[in-house]
């Protein structure tokens, strides 16, 4: 809502009515903010509502109804208690002697159906009693199938799916959930700016909502209730016309610097991030939205910028700031962590004594190695192109030159001209820039190399080959590989799994689907691999895995008596009866 002048603002209005509060004796009147005393909305230029209340009880009343409906901005109350709602926030006033008007913060979804009318037909199982017109409002709100609610005089609230006809009730309140029937208008006489690459189908009018404050550009929506449409606008929604089934909603207000009506956000609309004037890409990945690509740069170490695709929702990563780009429709680019830089190089020519140079990952990482190490007072960062490094000075960095994507800062508060004979100021001393330099009486002496070198000679450093001693300390089932200062494992090999950096650990196969084995197997784990144990009576072996039947009856007749039929069956055989003249002798003979 627009703010109301102070000079007709009162600081307290306080009305005393005859009349009970009937139904509303529960209405919070702290909620009556913005009251304008002896002032009405302009019936003609401020679009008085052709359903407005009539006359109520009091102000708490003719405020609470307006606060619920759609269409509603304001509210005048006249001194003979007639109510009147409009459809703006009241530019326009006329003097009325004992006239209250009040433009309260409310809903937007609601529009009013009568009062003194109830809502014809069933009520659902949702309904119940009440505190006030406020609390019914909320309770149909949070019924999954309410789109209408009736509240009556005895704190009944009765929900209802619709509304289509009404019937006379005494003082009822009538509610339902409509659309403003209108769109912004982006024809050309209306003007406003339609966002289609990031306007899409959402699942209800809190998504819409939802995606507009998601997306920088945009400023007003319509939301289409039949097809589920969210239509984004990156201006105001001023100007609108007739829309069957929508609703047009203002979501943010902000300043232009251009007539282009771009907000004052320092994302590039419509703009890439330019690898062939040296910014350095990253990575891409699938995103949900903007926001997500934003905070995918945030959580990363060294993404500084992105690049964001709206119709396929893809995110690229930069290493650099963004500075230079090029056309591209449907894009957002932004500087995710900008960097202040001031634009100037430590100059050497004019007496600035350099140090060393280290590579970092942004001016905070330049800054602390300056800190931590002891004859550093200065540096100059480079935070573009393939530079991307960190330059320690021992002196003030008085002197400096222009260079873009530079910056030069003194961080320390000491002279120079007692060390001036101290050899380590001077490139390290000739050591190594792995090796700490030491001044000895004039002379430099360089620390041992760190874990992963050897000292190569007074002053050098080479790399180790860790692989050679131990395999690297990896598991003689991972390959040791390796690398300048430092080696790696590789993945352990088959029937093992990676445990920790360095060591394996045995996987037990027999855990899953028996280890391979065939099911009468008996799995057995080993170190690295599994043993399928001998199959059991009635099978041999079949290859190292399987299992299959013997024919028990191929041998002797399977042990039985030869005047009784042997039948091999699966894992077994059986004797069939003796012939006549015989009796069976136990499970194999005759007599």
């Amino acid at each position: 809502m627009a703010s109301t002048p102070a000079s007709t603002l009162s600081l307290c209005v306080l009305i005393t009515l005859s009349l009970p509060l009937a139904i509303f004796a529960n209405i919070d009147n702290s909620r009556l903010d913005n009251e304008i005393p002896d002032r009405i909305c302009d019936v003609v230029k401020d679009g008085v509502l052709l359903n407005s209340p009539g006359i109520v009880d009091n102000l708490a009343t003719c405020t609470a109804i307006c606060e619920a409906a759609t269409q509603c901005k304001a509210a005048s109350l006249l001194p003979n208690k007639r109510c009147y709602h409009f459809t703006t926030n009241c530019v326009n006033m006329v003097e009325t002697k004992g006239a209250v008007t009040v433009i309260p913060q409310g809903s937007f979804e609601w529009t009013l159906v009568g009062y003194g009318k109830s809502c014809r037909g069933k009520s659902l199982a949702s309904s119940g009693k009440q505190a006030n017109v406020a609390a019914c409002h909320d309770s149909c709100n949070s019924a999954s199938n309410c789109r209408s609610f009736t509240f009556l005089p005895d704190n009944t609230c009765n929900h209802f799916t619709k509304c289509d006809s009404t019937d006379y009730s005494a003082k009822a309140i009538s509610f339902v959930q409509l659309a403003q029937q209108h769109q912004c208008d982006d024809s050309e006489r209306g003007g406003e700016t339609f966002l289609k690459f990031s306007s899409s189908r959402v699942l209800d009018l809190a998504a819409c909502k939802k995606s507009c404050m998601d997306e920088p550009t945009c400023q007003s929506v319509t939301y289409w209730y039949a097809q589920n449409y969210c239509s984004h606008f990156s201006t105001p929604c001023t100007n609108r016309r007739r829309g069957a089934d929508a609703i047009a909603l203002r979501l943010k207000k902000y300043t232009t610097t251009t007539s282009t009506t771009t907000p004052t956000y320092d994302a590039k609309h419509g703009e890439v991030c330019d690898v062939s004037q040296a910014e350095i890409w990253l990575s891409y990945h699938k995103v949900s939205g903007y926001p997500a690509c934003v905070k995918s740069c945030v959580d990363s170490p060294t993404c500084k910028s992105i690049t964001y695709y709206h119709d396929w929702k893809g995110c690229s990563h930069f290493k650099t700031s963004c500075k230079k780009t090029k056309s591209e429709p449907h894009t957002i680019s932004k500087n995710v962590k900008p960097e202040f830089l001031n634009g100037k190089e430590c100059d050497v020519s004019q007496g600035e004594r350099f140090l060393l140079a280290t590579t970092v990952n942004d001016l905070k990482a330049c800054k602390k190695s300056c800190t931590d190490a002891r004859d550093c007072q200065s540096i100059t960062y480079y935070s573009h192109y393939m530079h991307h490094g960190c330059k320690h000075f021992a002196t003030r960095c008085e002197k400096t030159k222009t260079v873009e994507y530079t910056h030069t800062e003194r961080l320390k508060y000491f002279t120079t001209t007692t060390t001036s004979t101290n050899p380590c100021l001077n490139n390290n001393g000739g050591c190594d820039s792995k090796r700490a330099c030491t001044n000895n009486a004039g002379s430099a002496k360089c620390g041992d190399c760190p874990t992963g070198y050897t000292n190569d000679g007074a002053k050098g450093c080479k790399d180790v080959n860790e692989c050679l001693t131990k395999n690297g300390g990896c598991h003689a089932s991972r390959k040791c590989t390796n690398k300048v200062g430092s080696m790696s494992c590789g993945a352990c090999s088959t029937g093992w799994t990676n445990d920790g950096e360095k060591g394996c650990k045995d996987v037990n196969e027999c855990l899953n689907n028996n280890g391979g084995c065939d099911s009468k197997h008996l799995c057995i784990n080993t170190p690295g691999s599994v043993t399928c144990a001998y199959c059991p009576d009635g099978y041999e072996n079949d290859g190292s895995n399987g299992c299959q039947d013997v024919n028990e009856c191929a041998s002797n007749n399977g042990g039985c008596h030869s005047k009784r039929t042997c039948t091999n069956t699966v894992g077994s055989m059986k004797c069939g009866d003796c012939p006549a003249g015989y009796t069976n002798d136990g499970a194999k003979g005759c007599k």
